[in-house]
């Protein structure tokens, strides 16, 4: 089963907006698209935390800003969408 996500979303640069472990594809300024997982810690010597735009900007890194995001759907979700589009409606009977 591939993955399936939701809607790019606009990043402020205001630090991380998803909870730690949410599977999410981010694209940086240089174009560039990457998967992971948020990782809740602060950045360690060396790293740059790339969803705080003040960060990245103070070590040297600004193509590395977080541009836009979008979250992986859970798989659970997936399959209730996908039960949902397959179900029948039941026809109104008039009495």
């Amino acid at each position: 089963m591939s993955e399936e996500w939701g809607p790019w979303i606009e990043h402020d640069g205001m630090g991380t907006p998803v909870p730690e472990g949410t599977r999410v594809e981010v694209e940086d300024w240089g174009g560039r698209i990457y998967t992971g997982q948020v990782v809740g810690r602060e950045p360690l010597p060396g790293e740059v935390d790339v969803w705080d735009w003040r960060h990245c900007i103070s070590q040297g890194r600004p193509q590395w800003l977080v541009k836009r995001y979008r979250i992986r759907k859970p798989r659970g979700l997936t399959m209730l969408q996908q039960i949902a589009r397959d179900a029948k409606c039941p026809q109104k009977v008039d009495a």
